[in-house]
């Protein structure tokens, strides 16, 4: 019979094989598995949350120090994973060094690997008689392969990044999402105000700090989705990138909004609560589009209207403002999704195709006068400016408006075009650019 810390590390296992070999989403993957297994107690839950992310956000860097210590260039999947989570456990964890080895080779005879149990024991025994020692490259000279080693994350991804920002830029960058992402909560100020929220979460055990963004909190501990304040509606999880989006669209006070591609809705409902707007909501899958409609009864929002809608074709019906927030490489999340560091440039090149389309159907539902908001979580120039510019260039009935100076205080080099990465607030990755029409709707 298996021990819980011995069934623990099998679970991290399986779910980062999930997602490094069967594509799975890191935090579809994890939260599956935490809903559904009783099994575990909180501390075994942690112990494999944290080995799961850790593992998928040091991959690169894992592998690496893996190389410099086996001559086999070829590994079969799952003995790697328990390489990678072995040695990240043993420099990272703070865990008795044989006591893992012993661990992590009992692991590799449960997967039906037995054939590598003296291959993985070899290199976990020669790893901790050298006293862990291992010696990363220099990122001085900017070479993108050291610098994909350093951070863990694909070349491509590194140099887009340089390019698009300069040595210095992409590498504060990278640094900076090899670290946990906070929770960020928005107040839902239809039903409460910051000081009795965070009252009625500190009695729950909840811990939570102000944010410089009014009526936005950072969670410091505890689970804020077990709470009654989350039931009663008081609240919604979202990012502080994505509330900046929200705060710059209700900035123009509309009475109407279009918004695309909605899911999973934190961008409506805030952008509900500041304006008091009609808001379509709209996503192309049904379940997604639930999944707001459902949230937005929660927070007690009901002008609301959410809608299953394929983004790429014309809406039909003129609002205030459009928002188009749209799908994207998502290299500014991946300090919550880990796994999008290892996308092949070939995975994301039709996004643009997709993008522009997009844009281009929502500007047809822009009244003359209206705005134009265009948004995406990815710091590549290709989609974002680029796809600006070209859509300027093609409608000249829309021109680009300052970003509202309010966003300043925070990103200082913001004009027309608002670019979050390594600014002074905590947040992910994110561009935002306002479109006004100029000319009469067709």
């Amino acid at each position: 019979m298996m021990t819980k810390k011995k069934n623990c590390r099998e679970v991290a296992m399986e779910l980062i094989y999930r997602v490094i070999v069967e594509n799975g989403y890191s935090n579809i993957v994890l939260n599956s598995f935490l809903n559904s297994e009783e099994s575990l107690d909180s501390r075994d839950r942690d112990f494999v949350s944290r080995l799961f992310y850790g593992v998928l956000e040091t991959k690169l860097t894992l592998d690496y120090i893996i190389s410099l210590y086996s001559k086999v260039k070829k590994i079969q999947n799952k003995v790697r994973i328990i390489l990678e989570m072995a040695i990240y456990e043993l420099l990272y964890m703070n865990a008795n060094d044989y006591a893992v080895v012993n661990e992590y080779v009992n692991l590799v005879k449960i997967s039906k690997n037995r054939g590598a149990v003296g291959f993985v024991n070899a290199i976990l025994r020669s790893f901790i008689r050298k006293n862990k020692s291992f010696e990363l490259p220099c990122e001085e000279d900017n070479n993108i392969e050291n610098l994909k080693i350093l951070y863990s994350c694909s070349s491509w991804i590194v140099e887009s990044l340089i390019n698009d920002y300069g040595p210095e830029a992409a590498k504060n960058f990278l640094k900076g999402q090899l670290n946990r992402a906070n929770v960020n909560i928005r107040v839902n100020t239809s039903k409460t105000n910051c000081s009795d929220l965070i009252f009625k979460l500190n009695q729950e055990g909840i811990v939570v700090q102000k944010s410089p963004i009014e009526n936005c909190l950072v969670v410091e501990q505890g689970n804020v989705l077990r709470t009654q304040a989350f039931l009663d509606g008081l609240f919604h999880i979202q990012d502080i990138s994505s509330q900046i989006c929200s705060l710059i669209a209700s900035h123009f006070k509309p009475k109407s909004v279009l918004d695309v591609c909605a899911a999973p809705g934190g961008k409506t409902f805030t952008i509900a609560q500041e304006t008091g707007a009609n808001i379509v909501a709209c996503d192309l899958y049904s379940k997604r589009v639930g999944l707001i409609d459902k949230n937005a009864k929660r927070l007690g929002l009901s002008k609301i209207d959410c809608v299953v809608f394929n983004a790429e074709h014309e809406h039909g019906k003129i609002f205030d403002l459009v928002l188009c927030d749209v799908p994207c490489s998502g290299i500014g999340v991946i300090r919550r999704k880990p796994e999008i560091k290892y996308k092949r440039a070939e995975d994301v090149n039709d996004l643009t195709k997709v993008q522009r389309k997009i844009i281009q159907s929502a500007s047809k539902s822009v009244k003359s006068g209206g705005y134009l908001i265009y948004s995406t979580c990815t710091l590549r120039k290709v989609e974002n400016e680029n796809i600006v510019s070209d859509f300027l260039r093609d409608n000249n009935n829309f021109e680009i408006c300052p970003i509202p100076e309010f966003v300043n205080q925070y990103f200082p080099s913001s004009d027309e075009y608002l670019t979050m990465i390594n600014g002074t607030l905590e947040c992910d990755g994110f561009f935002v650019s306002v479109l006004r029409r100029v000319g009469k709707v067709d």
